[in-house]
């Protein structure tokens, strides 16, 4: 699967393949130079809401490859001992994507975001099984999010993504 036939099957997941979601809608990234770091500029991003918590956002980076980035909790505490927290999670919880805390520059206050990469130029775009693959990839990233956010948030003393915090998703991913 190419970038392009990527960008062609993006926008069917949500409404065809994955229940929960919500607000899933093309990111216009052509005026995000400036906002995200230089070459970091997606060949096509998408972003929805799961189970009303996690914003997830799909961007398609050079050589077909798919970044879903999730949003799961803003505005927390950027310290060690949350880091460590999120670490315990990836090492006994996570069966795929990694949490991890990014800080707002300067500000002592971050976000918890998960990750998961998918190499898709192996992924035959006629091969129902390799595309079902990705799609439960999504799926569990999205899902596991959705579960993990309130949980966070509670924990952390953070707030559930607004739906326009995508492009700031976008800027660490």
């Amino acid at each position: 699967m190419n970038v392009s036939e990527l960008a062609d099957f993006l926008p069917d997941l949500s409404q065809k393949y994955l229940e929960g979601t919500s607000n899933f809608r093309f990111l216009d990234t052509t005026d995000s130079e400036a906002l995200l770091p230089s070459g970091r500029v997606p060949h096509g991003a998408w972003s929805f809401r799961m189970a009303e918590t996690a914003l997830v956002v799909l961007s398609i980076n050079q050589n077909a490859i798919l970044s879903i980035t999730a949003g799961l909790a803003l505005d927390v505490p950027f310290t060690a001992e949350v880091s460590h927290h999120l670490n315990k999670l990836n090492a006994e919880m996570l069966t795929v994507g990694r949490l991890f805390l990014v800080e707002f520059e300067g500000t002592g206050r971050g976000a918890v975001l998960m990750q998961e990469l998918a190499y898709c130029t192996d992924v035959p775009v006629d091969h129902a099984q390799s595309l079902q693959t990705l799609v439960r990839l999504v799926g569990k990233v999205a899902g596991l999010s959705a579960r993990l956010s309130p949980e966070l948030c509670e924990q952390l003393g953070g707030h559930f993504p607004p739906d326009d915090a995508d492009l700031l998703i976008l800027t660490y991913a």
